[in-house]
């Protein structure tokens, strides 16, 4: 299975050459200074000298823009927002958007809620790594790396700036919070730093037991990183987790069954977070689910994610509003026909209090990164249209690496 966020942890002498494998590079939120810097120096020379020789590298500039236009529009809402980040998910093996399989009862039954919506969204990159920047920081283009870098349209930031407790819990390690401010968060644990030794089936459960932890008393920011469906997708479920039959015929059949009950926990979990925060708290509550990435799983004989290819930024996207929340228009609208991550950002950062846009902004233009995260592997481009029938039509264009606007 092709993963590069797993295959990226040592460099090698040909790593420069391969835009997909920088995120090796990538500074830690929790490295030692001294490693951070020596990471960064050494992709600078390496990448650079690897294309264009030690010339190349004295006259190499970032490619930047136009500064992102954010702006204060008040406090933000008083109550509780929940974004809940997947891992790999497939929205083709969700009964939520059609599988015959009862994957996502959860999600499903909220298609009937008339202050949800559940639809097939398009993430901001093909890989964790690049993924989480990208989104905490409403990064649009892919080869906008400059943005994560100022932080100035980060999430965290903006909320913390309007009063809000922020809560990061994540399920995964926190080499993958790179430019994403969490450690500015007033609580952010990843399970190598504040739980190393806890068991790696049933791990998400670590999300459930800081819900429980928090008092919901003030305005609050609560974000979930979820490690199921990763793979290998039987390795983090609970103990005796199996709705579904595993077929052993062969290795990609058992894959498959595998992942259908890593999806059924994923929905499961999304249950008893919801669950759990109502149980805890009478404020509105703004509830925000997608994935990370989509995860393939055989088509076109392509396996797991990292990969440059058509669907690989299809996530489910689920907004749902409780206990007197709305969702404000334009975001009903906006929210239906192919949401992008960036989309999703600004309807958190809404809710913030902040507007937050992209000189370059289109409805009409998307974008989903390559793995990495300037841009340099290439990103998929997407031209989407609503027809006069209401129908979301979304073409794909993938756009090779060493191309720039």
């Amino acid at each position: 299975m092709h993963d590069v966020a797993d295959q990226c942890n040592r460099p090698g002498p040909d790593t420069y050459r391969h835009p997909e494998n920088t995120q090796a590079f990538y500074p830690r939120p929790y490295g030692y200074a001294l490693k951070n810097a020596w990471l960064v120096t050494s992709y600078a020379i390496g990448a650079t000298a690897a294309y264009g020789g030690i010339s190349a590298l004295a006259g190499a500039q970032s490619v930047s823009g136009e500064p992102y236009h954010v702006r204060p529009i008040g406090e933000g809402v008083d109550g509780v927002i929940v974004l809940v980040m997947g891992e790999s998910t497939n929205p083709s093996v969700m009964s939520a958007f059609g599988n015959p399989q009862p994957t996502t009862p959860f999600l499903a039954s909220l298609r009937t809620c008339p202050t949800c919506i559940v639809t097939i969204g398009q993430s901001a990159g093909v890989a964790t790594k690049v993924t989480l920047p990208m989104f905490f920081n409403l990064q649009r283009e892919p080869w906008r790396s400059d943005i994560p870098v100022t932080g100035k349209s980060n999430l965290i930031s903006l909320a913390k700036q309007h009063g809000y407790r922020v809560v990061v819990e994540s399920a995964q390690t926190n080499n993958l919070f790179t430019f994403t401010r969490a450690d500015s968060a007033d609580h952010f644990c990843t399970v190598d730093r504040c739980d190393p030794n806890r068991a790696e089936a049933g791990v998400d459960r670590v999300l459930l037991e800081r819900i429980a932890a928090e008092p919901f008393r003030d305005k609050t920011l609560l974000i979930l990183h979820t490690r199921v469906a990763h793979s290998a997708y039987d390795r983090y479920l609970p103990p005796g987790w199996q709705p579904f039959p595993v077929d052993t015929s062969s290795r990609s059949a058992q894959m498959q069954t595998t992942y259908r009950n890593a999806v059924a926990w994923f929905d499961e979990l999304a249950r008893q977070i919801v669950t759990a925060v109502r149980s805890k708290t009478d404020k509105p509550i703004w509830f925000i689910l997608t994935g990370d990435h989509n995860e393939l799983l055989g088509e076109g004989g392509r396996w797991g994610h990292g990969q440059l290819t058509a669907h690989a930024g299809e996530v489910p996207v689920v907004v749902a509003a409780w206990n007197g929340a709305t969702i404000p228009e334009p975001w009903p609208s906006r929210l239906r026909c192919r949401p992008t991550h960036y989309e999703l950002g600004q309807f958190v950062a809404e809710l913030l209090g902040w507007e937050v846009h992209s000189p370059e902004e289109s409805p009409r233009v998307l974008y989903t990164n390559g793995p990495d995260l300037g841009g340099k592997a290439g990103w998929i481009e997407l031209t989407r249209r609503i027809a006069e029938d209401g129908r979301c039509d979304v073409v794909e264009r993938l756009v090779p690496s060493g191309r720039h606007p």
